[in-house]
C-alpha cells in the first residue's frame, strides 16, 4: 500500500484479518504533516520507504513476495502505478495513462479524446504568458490550480490579473500541502453548475458505482471554496445514469481497469464535464458512509476486488434506508482564530453521527477547522440539520481577529 493514508489506512486492517500480510509504502519521508495523524505504521508487517530509487524499492517489494500494490491516497497514485508496472501485477492500470491519472490537463486531453466535455484550459510557466492567453480566449472569472493538486489545495478563483498574479505566485514560490513547489499552473475556465462524485471501483476493466454524492455550498467566504458539505445520493434516477455513464468513459480514458476511483463532475445546464479522476478511493468516511444507509460502499468493494474476488453483482437498492452527509467547517476569513462560540449547538444535532474540530484557538484560522458526519433516518431531518449547521457558521461561531 503506497501512502496508507486517509481513507486508505482503513485497508490494512480488513486485509489482515483476511490473512493477507501487509507491506506500507511511504513515497516521502516524512510524510506530509496532512496524512500524519492517519497514519498508523503498527497496522504493517513492514514499512518500506521510497527514496526515489524505483529498482530498488522494487526489489524490497519482490523479496516480501507482493501481488497486489494499492494506492491509500492521492500522493501515492504514481509510485502505485509505477510499481504495479514493474512487478508485473494482474491487478496493473499499466503506465501509458499513467501521467494523465495525476496531471489535471493530461487527464482532460485524454477525456476529450473519449468525447466528453471538459472546462477549456492550458499550461503556463510564464505568468505574462497565461495573462495574455487569459485574456484572449476565457471569461471572467477562471480558475488557477496546480496540475497535481491534493484536496482542494492551491484551487484559486480569480476575477482580475492582479488575482491571477497573486496565485500564480502562490503556487509557484510556496510548497504545497506536500512539500512541493508548483514550476506550472493550469489556467482553466470557470465552469457555474452543480458537482457530483461518482465513486467506483474497477474489476477486470468492469466499473461498478459504489456511491453518487452531490456537491453543496454553504455560507459565504473570502476565499473560493468548492463546497461546504457532500451528501449521499440515491442510487436511482436518470441523472445518475447519466452520471454512472459519463463517470465510466473517464475511467476507460484514463485506464483505470483495477481498483478505487472517484468521478469529479459538473453538471452546467444539460451538458456534463469532466472536473478530475482520482484514481483511489475517496477521502475520509465517504468510502464507508454508503454502507450505513443500505448501499454499497467503496471500501468493501476495493477489498473484494483486492482479496480476488471480484466485485458485488447485485444491483444497489433503489432507495436509501438512511441519509447521510459531511459537512466541512470552514472559517469565513483569514486571521487570528480566537475561539470557537457555539460548539454545543452541533453536539445536539438530531442526526450527529461524528464531528472533530481540528482548528485550535490562539493559532491562524485554517482553511478547513473541522468535519461534521451527520446520518439520518430521512432527507428532512438531514436538511434541517444542515440548514443549522449553515446558521451557526454565518453567525459568531469564529471569534476571528485580524
Amino acid at each position: 500500500m503506497v501512502d496508507p493514508v486517509s481513507s486508505g489506512a482503513l485497508l490494512a486492517p480488513e486485509l489482515t484479518k483476511a490473512g493477507c500480510r501487509c507491506i506500507a509504502v511511504l513515497s516521502q519521508d516524512p510524510l506530509p504533516p496532512i496524512f500524519l495523524s492517519s497514519y498508523r505504521p503498527t497496522d504493517f508487517a513492514k514499512v518500506v520507504v521510497h527514496s526515489g530509487d524505483l529498482v530498488q524499492t522494487v526489489a524490497a517489494l519482490r523479496k516480501c513476495g507482493v501481488d497486489s500494490v494499492i494506492a491509500g491516497a492521492e500522493s501515492g497514485v504514481a509510485l502505485s502505478d509505477a510499481l504495479s508496472a514493474d512487478l508485473k501485477l494482474e491487478t496493473s492500470n499499466g503506465l501509458e495513462s499513467s501521467p494523465a491519472r495525476r496531471d489535471k490537463f493530461r487527464m482532460a486531453v485524454a477525456a476529450a479524446r473519449g468525447g466528453l466535455r471538459t472546462p477549456r484550459q492550458a499550461v503556463f510557466a510564464d505568468l505574462a504568458k497565461l495573462v495574455a492567453w487569459r485574456a484572449r480566449h476565457l471569461d471572467w472569472p477562471v480558475i488557477v490550480k496546480p496540475l497535481s493538486s491534493v484536496a482542494s489545495d492551491g484551487v484559486n478563483l480569480c476575477r482580475s490579473e492582479s488575482e491571477i498574479e497573486a496565485a500564480f505566485r502562490a503556487l509557484t514560490t510556496a510548497p504545497d500541502i506536500l512539500g512541493r513547489i508548483n514550476d506550472k499552473v493550469l489556467l482553466q475556465a470557470y465552469l457555474d453548475g452543480e458537482e457530483f462524485v461518482v465513486d467506483s471501483v474497477s474489476f477486470a476493466r468492469r466499473h461498478e458505482v459504489a456511491a453518487y454524492w452531490r456537491y453543496g455550498r454553504g455560507p459565504g467566504n473570502d476565499a473560493f471554496v468548492c463546497y461546504n458539505y457532500i451528501e449521499l445520493m440515491p442510487y436511482d434516477g436518470a441523472l445518475q445514469e447519466r452520471l454512472a455513464g459519463f463517470a465510466r468513459i473517464a475511467l476507460d480514458q484514463l485506464g483505470i481497469r483495477h481498483g478505487p476511483a472517484h468521478c469529479e463532475i459538473m453538471l452546467v445546464g444539460e451538458q456534463l464535464y469532466l472536473i478530475e479522476v482520482g484514481a483511489r478511493m475517496a477521502a475520509g468516511s465517504n468510502s464507508y458512509l454508503s454502507r450505513l444507509c443500505g448501499g454499497p460502499c467503496q471500501l468493501d468493494l476495493t477489498l473484494a476486488c483486492y482479496l480476488g474476488t471480484g466485485v458485488a453483482n447485485s444491483s444497489p437498492p433503489k432507495k436509501l434506508s438512511k441519509w447521510a452527509a459531511n459537512y466541512f467547517l470552514r472559517p469565513p476569513r483569514r486571521g487570528l482564530l480566537r475561539s470557537l462560540k457555539g460548539v454545543e449547538r452541533i453536539e445536539v444535532l438530531a442526526s450527529l453521527r461524528s464531528f472533530s474540530i481540528s482548528a485550535k484557538p490562539g493559532e491562524a484560522a485554517p482553511a478547513v477547522a473541522g468535519l461534521v458526519t451527520l446520518l439520518a433516518d430521512d432527507e428532512a431531518a438531514l436538511r434541517d440539520d444542515l440548514r443549522r449547521l449553515t446558521a451557526l457558521e454565518s453567525g459568531d461561531f469564529y471569534q476571528i481577529e485580524p
